[in-house]
């Protein structure tokens, strides 16, 4: 179990971008995911050099997928039921909650993925009008 210092915002202080944590760039991501502040993690499409599929990046399969996740290839990810090991009910996956769900999406347990109004956020139509005038307001 990794040990770190968390932030105002709870995540990791380093990676942190609103706290300009130490990988943080200028342009305000992780200097990993910044192609002008590290340009030899991309390739010539402008993509993860590892992971791009017109260069046959090491990390994916030869159906095009991530190796660890491809169902076909049997990825160190996926269990003996053929779905991700985390989200493996039979298996007791840990982003599965005490009900079974998985933990983003239960309302029961205040999960990360369920809004103000106790919806799934990505299916709320009031967060998403309330998002799209903040937007507007912004331009």
């Amino acid at each position: 179990m990794s040990q770190f210092k968390k932030c105002v915002h709870g995540k990791n202080q380093e990676y942190c971008v609103q706290c300009y944590g130490r990988y943080t760039c200028k342009h305000k991501k992780q200097t990993s995911a910044c192609f002008v502040c590290s340009p030899q993690y991309f390739c010539e499409h402008k993509r993860k050099r590892n992971m791009c599929s017109k260069c046959e990046g090491p990390h994916l399969c030869e159906h095009g997928r991530i190796k660890l996740q491809c169902v076909e290839c049997k990825g160190g990810s996926i269990c003996d039921h053929g779905i991700r090991r985390t989200m493996c009910r039979e298996c007791g996956g840990g982003s599965r909650c005490d009900h079974g769900r998985a933990k983003r999406d239960c309302v029961d347990c205040g999960g990360s993925g369920i809004c103000i109004h106790k919806r799934r956020t990505r299916a709320c139509r009031e967060c998403a009008m309330e998002k799209k005038k903040t937007t507007l307001i912004i331009k």
